[in-house]
């Protein structure tokens, strides 16, 4: 079997799993929201309980859901890249332009997750705290490396078309 359909399936399976986690994750912030709770939220280290329907809890859960949905965007583009790809589509402007917008979609991912990290804690524990962790550094690196692949298919393209009006 050829590498490219092991990666098509994987990415797949991986698409589908973060859809399910994506699914879950919004209909326990509704849930939350209208049947409220004391919660300790699992990214703070202090044992502060705040109530779940709290103004301040529910926009960063918000935030955090939405870059949970970006990243399912950029994986989805990727999927759809998959499926040219292993049908021998190389260089077609849908892979191009969807390695493009994989790449703005996970450095945008990596913007939000630190303003997100920095505005948890200094909404909730008043104090300004900034950690790197390894998805600060990755995201980026997967958004660069994916624009990188934009711009070497772009010029792949563009040699490919003008080796095709060759005679």
């Amino acid at each position: 079997m050829k590498p490219i359909y092991i990666l098509k399936k994987l990415i797949n399976f991986y698409y589908y799993f973060v859809g399910f986690g994506l699914g879950i994750s919004f209909i326990s912030l509704v849930y939350r929201f209208f049947v409220p709770k004391m919660i300790n939220p699992h990214f703070l280290e202090s044992d502060t309980l705040y109530s779940s329907n709290s103004i301040k809890v529910v926009i960063i859960q918000l935030l955090y859901l939405g870059m949970l949905f970006i990243f399912f965007k950029s994986i989805e583009l990727l999927t759809k890249s998959l499926s040219d790809l292993s049908e021998g589509n190389h260089f077609s402007p849908a892979v191009i332009k969807n390695f493009k917008n994989s790449g703005k979609l996970f450095i945008m991912i990596s913007i939000i997750e630190i303003s997100a990290k920095i505005f948890t804690n200094l909404f909730l524990e008043n104090k300004l705290i900034f950690e790197i962790d390894t998805s600060i550094i990755l995201f980026p690196i997967i958004g660069l490396f994916f624009l990188y692949l934009h711009e070497v298919f772009s010029k792949a393209r563009t040699l490919q078309n003008e080796n095709d009006l060759t005679i």
